[in-house]
């Protein structure tokens, strides 16, 4: 219906016929873009508002102010550009699947760059509480360790999607490339 209604503007407009639907594509696609950039800007503000008004009402909320600090929730708005990708697979039927194939990538990555973010806010945490003690251990190379572990099973992720293949097959071959 959206492809149909753009096609008629576009046509009344003087487009020939031709290239109505070329360009009614990249009209619908260059809107999505304009809008899943200008929703993830919203979102992403209203998060970081929400979380710094409820961490100053509440002070045993504080820990949100260090996830604002830590960038978790300009992350986790990235889930609405992946969501309106998902939904652009489903009204091009013909790119369907090079759409989810790239909302599958940057899906991988959002989850890779939240949990890695989500890390460093709780080893500032634990920095936070166990300041000025004397016997604390300090858990930065950890965490560094587990950021290594998400980052890695993250790429090895991207690599069997965008090659349709399944993480166990990847994981396999690695395995006997090393053997």
């Amino acid at each position: 219906m959206l492809q149909s209604t753009i096609h008629r503007v576009l046509a009344e407009y003087g487009v020939q016929k031709q290239n109505i639907v070329e360009v009614g594509t990249w009209v619908i696609i260059i809107g999505s873009l304009v809008l899943s950039v200008i929703l993830y800007n919203i979102f992403r503000q209203l998060l970081k508002r929400l979380a710094l008004r409820i961490s100053l009402a509440n002070r045993k909320y504080s820990w949100l102010k260090v996830f604002v600090e830590k960038r978790v929730f300009d992350w986790l708005a990235h889930i609405l550009p992946v969501y309106i990708l998902f939904v652009l697979g489903e009204i091009f039927a013909k790119y369907e699947d090079k759409i989810f194939l790239l909302g599958k990538v940057y899906f991988s990555v959002m989850v890779a760059v939240i949990t890695a973010r989500v890390l460093d806010a709780l080893a500032a945490l634990y920095n936070k509480a166990h300041e000025g003690q004397a016997n604390i251990r300090p858990i930065n190379s950890y965490v560094d360790l587990l950021k290594i572990i998400v980052y890695s099973f993250s790429g090895l992720l991207i690599i069997a999607i965008l090659f349709k293949q399944s993480l166990l097959t990847i994981l396999s071959g690695i395995g006997a490339l090393t053997a």
